[in-house]
């Protein structure tokens, strides 16, 4: 390893509290008791344009957020001692299983490549405006607004929206603030035409022109919220509602596909309909626990360790937030804390071999992952971290689990907007199942 590199190890290091961009974002920021000890991931750097991958950036960048989780895991371990015993009554409710529906009318469907960006973050690219300005955006289940940066944001390597360049370009007198866990941005409201893809138009979108940023908002030009009404600036209307008219998309729903190929970097995201060569078997819906959730809320059954379950929630089950802008899982930290011993990795790999299978149970299904499935790995430095970071928010809200990209790349996730309902399937990761390009238009507003 290099002095740069051991300089920026040690210094992510000592300081935990500094470090900046989002685990686990706007799922806590509305909580005012909430207690977020998941801001652990990167010092404000500037990294390699998405378009150059490979560049000493992206290391330093995996570097930080591993070694910064690893002290995250060590505060756990001190505060939690010893392992708890956890217990519980609860049992589950099987429920049949649901097949899905392939779309196959490419009118008003979407196919939107996104890249992978150290396995933490997936960004894809929206235009705004006539003629469409670009903007790559994160895609985000855990929030509701659609934001990028605006004209003179003073935000080095970032693309800004230009409102004199569109002609469909509508301002408003309204500013609003969004307070993720890890940072906040001030916004500009306006309204203009978005396009998702070639073939999906919304004209008259709300969204954002961020002029203020402050703590770690990720590598994008903005955030994409796909989250519900509640969380909508004062008198707009977030993106999925808008998805919901009938000329917009062929069905109100969109699917996720993280992949997991550090080499390809292609990942997709489908409005309109499930994609089958993502996909193998069946699908499992989950309803969400209320048609009144600002979040995609759904009933977790249990956690499991190697098929054994931990007995961690009630019998009305846990409150689990299906997020995909969460790079990791989140618990409360006294779950989080009984069952790390078990399911953290050492620094240097060497007990994956013996770590168990982690398992999540919904709508009576167990969706497991193996200890390579649920570690995030430095290819560079061959060095290992679990994904988990601790989330504590009182009733009635709480407690809340954060379920995030991790398990999203094992599991395909099917986003349903007129019935309230997340589905899974397991992901197809073959080799050539990803048939779409990851290109991005670089013009003037490339940086």
């Amino acid at each position: 390893m290099s002095a740069k590199a051991g300089r920026l190890l040690a210094s992510a290091e000592s300081a935990l509290d500094d470090l900046d961009f989002l685990l686990t974002d706007d799922v806590a920021s509305d909580h005012k008791n909430a207690r977020v000890i998941s801001s652990v991931t990167l010092r404000r750097n500037r990294h390699e344009e998405l378009s150059r991958p490979g560049q000493s950036g992206e290391s330093v960048f995996l570097t930080q957020l591993m070694d910064a989780v690893h002290a995250h895991h060590d505060q756990l371990s001190l505060k939690n001692g010893k392992v708890q015993a956890l217990q519980s009554d609860h049992k589950n409710k099987v429920l049949p299983q649901i097949h899905p529906v392939t779309l196959n009318n490419t009118l008003r469907e979407a196919d939107i490549s996104m890249l992978n960006y150290r396995q933490t973050q997936y960004i894809g690219e929206i235009s705004l405006g006539t003629p469409p300005q670009s903007f790559r955006v994160i895609f985000d289940t855990g929030s509701g607004n659609l934001w990028v940066y605006g004209e003179g944001s003073g935000v080095a390597d970032k693309r800004e929206f230009v409102p004199k360049k569109s002609s469909t370009f509508e301002g408003t007198d309204s500013e609003a603030s969004i307070s993720y866990a890890g940072g906040q941005v001030d916004c500009k409201i306006s309204n203009d035409t978005l396009e998702l893809g070639t073939a999906v138009r919304i004209p008259k979108q709300f969204f954002g022109q961020t002029y203020s940023g402050s703590g770690g908002l990720g590598i994008g030009d903005g955030v994409f919220g796909l989250g519900w009404p509640k969380l909508a600036f004062e008198g707009t209307t977030v993106p999925i509602m808008n998805m919901l008219a009938k000329d917009v998309l062929t069905a109100p729903e969109f699917a996720f596909y993280f992949t997991r190929d550090e080499n390809t970097k292609l990942a997709e995201l489908s409005f309109g309909g499930v994609k089958p060569q993502h996909y193998t078997g069946d699908f499992t819906y989950v309803p969400m626990i209320s048609t009144h959730e600002p979040y995609w809320t759904v009933q977790m059954d249990d956690i499991y360790l190697d098929g054994k379950p931990l007995n961690v929630c009630p019998p009305t089950g846990c409150k689990a937030v299906i997020d995909t802008g969460s790079s990791f899982f989140s618990a409360p930290s006294q779950v989080l804390g009984s069952i790390m011993p078990h399911i953290r990795a050492q620094r240097d790999c060497s007990n994956l071999a013996t770590m168990p299978k982690l398992g999540f149970k919904f709508s009576g299904k167990l969706f497991e992952l193996t200890a390579d499935e649920y570690t995030l790995q430095h290819p560079e430095y061959h060095t290992c971290v679990s994904t988990f970071s601790a989330l504590d928010i009182e009733a009635p809200r709480g407690p809340l689990y954060v379920i995030g990209d991790v398990f999203i790349r094992k599991y395909y996730t099917l986003f349903d907007i007129a019935q309230h309902r997340v589905g899974f399937a397991v992901a197809n990761h073959a080799v050539g199942q990803t048939e779409a390009k990851a290109t991005f238009t670089h013009g003037a507003q490339s940086k």
